[in-house]
């Protein structure tokens, strides 16, 4: 069908966002129902002079959005007037107005029309909101749908399904219970889609329960699950985490959906996957696709011949052969290879991809720029978005500020004819902001609006993370800035909240354990005294547990005030806690609290709501255990992370190595320092300064000093003009290298993580040695004292 090739070639560019129920086996639609999509905008014959004179009114009418006065211009030249009195030109001009870079201008023009009395039917309404849907403008969706039935009375299934979308790309989650009655208001029947984009709105809220209600109700109307529901729980799945029988699901009905959508859902699922880091089920997911067209792909990620080293059980294959990669599948690959700094076989992945025919697209470039500034290649980042938009007639001025050196690069010749968009320039932004500070954000700005491109709630993200991560700022002060960023077009996200609530946790804990190694030996000796009068500082907690995990914020620190607008938003949209929200809520329970059974109770709820817990959940619960000192059970929680499939990170181990140290054992930190090795985990800067802090608080300063140096290289070669430092001071310098960004760490080759090993057993052998002889000799110096001394002793 016309429509469903459309579809596909949309779905091509954002697979998370394709419809899956165009490809549905069992849609009723006539095949000629979307036909007038079919034309090329490009190829309008419309009258230059008069399209001139109509955006110049429509450019005054957005100023003074006056209709009179509008109309009145109009009507002082005949041509203009007659133009618009034929529904046809109208439809043309609004569709060409919404595919550009004025699109509001095509709600302009149709509003005029209506007014000036031109009889628009409502083809002219579903062209342009198509076009608007193609170019994300999901706002101006809903204002043109809404205008549609304001102008005239009525409207059309297609018209609702796009309002559908829009709802849930826009968080207007509380409006979804509406689609339904939209449609039985202007007696309209849903289709299978419309019960498929509430369904996906329901899971990108993570409200399981009332998923499960939309699936029972399109049962009811006549709709029984198929292999598009299937494709679209598989599509949104993905917060939730991994799910082997949505999973299982999803692949068997792989054959009965259109090969693009296949092809959606496979992405999806390895996306899910390399998010937990199973590259196990990745590599079987891959072996959907034909095995010559990602040869690269499983050269680069997994090594060599691309095999894994095991038997995999293999997914069946669809019936129509072997899976297509498109340009999504090498994105979720070239974004894994930012995460370990691998430029070389990114770019292998880049020549694969071009080797192909397959188009890159801004998110292609979103995604190299990451690995650029990952690999420590920032100027080649900004020289191939400056190269890109000076094709677009932009000044190469506005990017001399950002540019420290110049780098020769033919890589613009790939992205050829892309315009860049906010997912270009958000990526752009964050690798500069850790290179330029905040006084490249102005010079950013600046280059999107010339470029027509405006910034969105991923930009605020972006802005926020550095100020809290970088900057140090205070809760206050994160607050303060993102309610200065919010507009009627950037609204608060959970995201937003999660950063904020991140900072506060973190506050408080300072507040109430302090930092250092000083505070670290004074507070967890044998005489220890809790910490006191600081209960009245910290953030409380509500019955409701959303939107944002039912952490409170107490009143007289000036960030309820501060808050307020930013929940309630999220309150009226609706809008539920997720995973990592709830993972704050732990921690804010087990650590700032330190109430395990309500520490539980929350991990329970998330059970409940359908969330599969990640290392974030476990890693909470194991600190609050390790806080309280049961570090029997913080083994357990690790234990039971495995069992569920989690591989443990450097942070779970971390949490047990500084539990024992805690309790004066650094025998045992060790050791466990020693399992996370064992386990090919990579230790970081927190891990290995947990390990010296063991022998420090003990009062074993020169064994800290030793195995800080022996294991300094696992970071990086440790510099001998540091040798001689006091001990703070060295450690001091050893701490600031973790604020270079993880995945910029260098590899330490097998040879010499061996080494360092060997020299790890060696000095912790003769410190545990001397502290048994010194022990003995002070024994022995005890018993060789008279008995009357001894007892008066």
């Amino acid at each position: 069908m016309p429509f469903r090739r459309t579809a596909a070639l949309n779905a091509s560019r954002r697979p998370d966002q394709a419809y899956s129920s165009r490809a549905s086996q069992t849609s009723t639609r006539p095949p000629d129902h979307n036909a007038f999509f079919q034309r090329k905008v490009s190829k309008i014959d419309l009258s230059l002079k008069i399209v001139a004179l109509i955006e110049d009114v429509l450019a005054k009418y957005a100023v003074h959005r006056e209709i009179p006065k509008s109309i009145q211009a109009i009507l002082s030249n005949p041509s203009m007037s007659e133009f618009l009195l034929e529904k046809d030109s109208v439809r043309k001009l609004a569709e060409k107005f919404a595919c550009s870079r004025t699109p509001q201008r095509s709600l302009d023009l149709l509003r005029l029309a209506h007014h000036f009395g031109c009889p628009i039917k409502q083809n002219a309404y579903e062209c342009a909101t198509f076009q608007l849907a193609l170019s994300k403008q999901w706002r101006l969706v809903l204002a043109l749908v809404a205008q549609g039935k304001q102008h005239t009375g009525r409207t059309t299934s297609r018209l609702l399904n796009w309002r559908a979308r829009a709802l849930t790309e826009v968080q207007l989650f509380n409006l979804l219970h509406t689609v339904l009655e939209d449609f039985r208001r202007h007696h309209l029947t849903p289709t299978r889609r419309t019960f498929h984009l509430i369904l996906s709105g329901h899971i990108r809220n993570h409200d399981l329960a009332r998923a499960k209600d939309c699936l029972h109700a399109m049962d009811n109307a006549g709709f029984p699950p198929d292999a598009s529901t299937h494709a679209t729980i598989a599509n949104y799945y993905r917060s939730f985490g991994t799910n082997p029988q949505i999973e299982e699901g999803a692949l068997a009905n792989l054959s009965f959906l259109h090969p693009v959508v296949a092809v959606s859902v496979a992405n999806n699922l390895i996306r899910t996957h390399l998010d937990s880091q199973d590259l196990y089920n990745t590599h079987r997911i891959l072996s959907l696709f034909h095995r010559a067209d990602i040869e690269t792909i499983f050269g680069v990620v997994f090594g060599g011949d691309g095999t894994f080293g095991v038997v995999k059980r293999l997914p069946p294959p669809p019936s129509f052969g072997p899976l297509k990669p498109n340009a999504a599948t090498f994105e979720i690959f070239l974004n894994h290879r930012a995460r370990h700094s691998d430029l070389s076989g990114a770019l292998q992945l880049l020549d694969a991809m071009i080797s192909q025919d397959i188009a890159p697209t801004p998110r292609t470039m979103a995604s190299l720029i990451n690995v650029y500034f990952a690999a420590k290649q920032g100027p080649a980042a900004v020289q191939l978005v400056a190269a890109v938009c000076n094709t677009q007639h932009m000044w190469s001025s506005l990017f001399k500020p950002l540019m420290s050196q110049t780098s020769p690069s033919t890589l613009q010749n790939h992205f050829a004819g892309i315009l860049p968009n906010v997912h270009v320039f958000n990526s752009l932004l964050k690798g500069l902001l850790s290179a330029h500070g905040l006084g490249c954000v102005r010079h950013i700005l600046r280059i999107m609006k010339v470029m027509n491109v405006a910034p969105n709630e991923k930009t605020v993200e972006t802005l926020l993370a550095h100020l809290t991560r970088v900057e140090n700022a205070r809760p206050r002060d994160l607050l303060r800035v993102l309610r200065k960023l919010l507009s009627p077009s950037i609204v608060p996200t959970l995201r937003h909240l999660h950063i904020i609530l991140s900072c506060i946790l973190r506050h408080e804990k300072y507040l109430l354990y302090g930092a250092g190694w000083n505070v670290f030996a004074r507070k967890y000796s044998s005489t220890k005294r809790q910490p006191t009068g600081k209960q009245a500082w910290l953030s409380t907690t509500t019955s409701s547990m959303d939107p944002l995990a039912g952490v409170d914020l107490v009143p007289h620190l000036g960030r309820q005030n501060l808050a307020r607008p930013i929940l309630a938003s999220l309150a009226n949209r609706d809008v539920r806690s997720d995973g990592p929200a709830l993972a704050l809520r732990i921690r804010h329970d087990a650590v700032i609290q330190s109430d395990m059974d309500s520490a539980r109770n929350v991990f329970s709820d998330l059970l409940a709501r359908g969330i599969h817990p990640n290392e974030y959940h476990f890693s909470a619960l194991m600190e609050g255990y390790a806080r309280s000192g049961d570090l029997e059970a913080a083994v357990d929680v690790l234990d039971s992370a495995k069992q569920s499939g989690i591989k443990p990170n450097v942070v779970m181990f971390t949490i047990l190595i500084v539990g024992y140290a805690r309790q004066g054992n650094p025998r045992l930190s060790l050791q466990v320092f020693k399992d996370m090795i064992a386990s090919e985990i990579p230790p970081d800067v927190p891990s290995i300064d947990a390990v010296a802090s063991a022998f420090y608080a003990v009062g074993a300063g020169s064994m800290a000093r030793r195995v800080l140096i022996a294991l300094w290289p696992y970071i990086q070669s440790f510099p001998e003009s540091l040798r001689d430092l006091p001990l703070k001071e060295l450690a001091s310098h050893f701490r600031s290298l973790h604020s270079n960004p993880p995945n910029t760490r260098s590899t330490v080759p097998k040879e010499q993580r061996l080494q360092i090993y060997r020299e790890l057993i060696d000095v912790t052998k003769i410190w545990f040695i001397d502290r048994r002889r010194s022990f003995n000799r002070k024994r022995c110096r005890t018993l060789q004292r008279p008995a009357r001394a001894r007892t008066q002793a």
